[in-house]
């Protein structure tokens, strides 16, 4: 795996081959804050691995971040970005840099902007064990109580629907890349934040699209606030709002354009039910649950706060990001 310092100094590389510029970029700072200052000027640099679709949500959420806490510019540097989303970032005025040389970088009067670098893909290695789909039904419940950790791996296993064989190697994993540490008398959660970032991109890319059961539209509202008054808590099995119909929920802030309904029961089942009808374009998207989830929330039929979280920042959406940091903030402050 690429280190921030690799990322870095490949990008910077790409550019100077590229442009001529009056000095020699420079790279300054420790292991947590890097500064990349080109032709004088000093961008603080938000390092990032490839801006997939997936990943794009937790970029923006780190951008949104920075541009509260300072104003000074940053610049995203990153191994790939794909020419959507750099289209995207230009729209938002949000300077970026990868490893091929391909760049936005505007500020006051410099302005330096390539594209048309073609970028390499390494070859695919295997993704450890803790980022495939039982590792992340563990990581979701650690997440979701992080005094879990401390169970047995029998407990684990039985609670999370995950193999006990499974169990042992996944802890062993997390315990490896520094997110568990195991004492005397305990384990502990470690870098939080950092396994949550990483259990969303994975979880967007591995485990739930297996989740999908069917994309549907509604046949009877007809207006926006109609869907508030489903009767999700008459369905036989569990059935629970996620993403934005759970943050508008909570927050009150959010006017859903997707309806994400989680649930124990067949999609056929829940047609009946909400009065839904097949459609590949439809606004409305069936998944089932994993590992034992409960209702969040019995008054509002919600699924985990930090499920709604995933759902938003996997999104890509820019009002969803913005409504998934108020949550952070409200609901979800103890993973830090």
């Amino acid at each position: 795996m690429n280190t921030d310092n690799d990322v870095i100094n490949k990008a910077v590389s790409a550019i100077e081959a590229i442009v001529e510029l009056s000095h020699k970029i420079a790279v300054k700072g420790g292991a947590n804050s890097k500064k990349v200052v080109i032709d004088g000027v000093v961008f603080t640099a938000l390092v990032e691995d490839e801006i997939t679709q997936t990943r794009k949500g937790l970029v923006m959420s780190r951008v949104s971040n920075v541009r509260y806490d300072s104003n000074d510019p940053f610049l995203v540097i990153a191994k790939y970005i794909p020419t959507t989303i750099a289209k995207e970032l230009r729209q938002l005025k949000i300077n970026y840099l990868d490893v091929s040389g391909n760049a936005y970088i505007q500020h006051l009067n410099f302005f330096i902007y390539i594209k048309g670098e073609k970028f390499v893909k390494p070859p695919m290695v295997n993704q450890t064990r803790a980022f495939q789909k039982a590792g992340l039904k563990m990581i979701f419940a650690f997440l979701l109580e992080p005094d879990c950790v401390n169970n047995t791996f029998r407990f684990i296993a039985e609670s999370t629907g995950v193999s006990l064989a499974s169990v042992g190697y996944v802890m062993k994993e997390l315990e490896s890349l520094n997110y568990v540490l195991e004492t005397k008398n305990k384990r502990v959660l470690k870098n939080k934040v950092e396994l949550l970032n990483r259990w969303i991109v994975a979880y967007h890319d591995v485990l739930r699209p297996s989740l999908v059961k069917k994309r549907m539209k509604f046949t009877s509202i007809e207006s926006n606030n109609q869907w508030r008054n489903l009767p999700l808590k008459e369905v036989d099995d569990l059935t629970l709002w996620g993403g934005e119909p759970a943050a508008a929920l909570v927050t009150g802030y959010l006017t859903p354009a997707l309806y994400t309904i989680y649930t124990n029961s067949s999609w056929q089942h829940l047609a009946k039910e909400l009065r839904l009808i097949p459609d590949d374009n439809g606004d409305v998207e069936i998944l089932g649950f994993f590992g034992n989830i409960e209702e969040n929330n019995k008054e509002m039929s919600i699924v985990p706060y930090l499920l709604v979280y995933a759902d938003l920042i996997g999104s890509g959406n820019e009002r969803n990001i913005e409504t998934a940091k108020r949550i952070f903030d409200e609901k979800l402050q103890y993973i830090k």
